[in-house]
């Protein structure tokens, strides 16, 4: 089995375990090295079903950093207040496609 078929499952399994668990997911968002490639998105949305969108920040990860610090230092008051109009999904898999 190669290294994207196990995450596939992997992937699988804990959505389907959150599915038992009362939690509708919606969609997956994804983000990093392996996330820029269609082919392991496409995976993703034919495994779960459901689309899977990446931000279009190069490197979300730093940005949901700074916008935490950026709630901590008391520039807003809140998460949702530095990030609604800030993230942007610039690519979007759909199951099936």
């Amino acid at each position: 089995m190669s290294r994207v078929s196990v995450v596939c499952v992997w992937i699988e399994t804990n959505y389907r375990s959150s599915g038992r668990a009362g939690l509708n997911i919606a969609r997956v968002v994804i983000s990093g090295g392996a996330g820029q490639d269609p082919l392991v998105r496409q995976l993703i949305a034919d495994a779960t079903g459901k689309g899977v969108v990446a931000p279009s920040a190069d490197e979300p990860v730093i940005l949901g950093t700074a916008m935490l610090a950026a709630v901590a230092a008391g520039a807003y008051s809140e998460r949702g207040g530095c990030y609604e109009s800030d993230v942007v999904f610039r690519r979007s898999i759909f199951a099936g496609c």
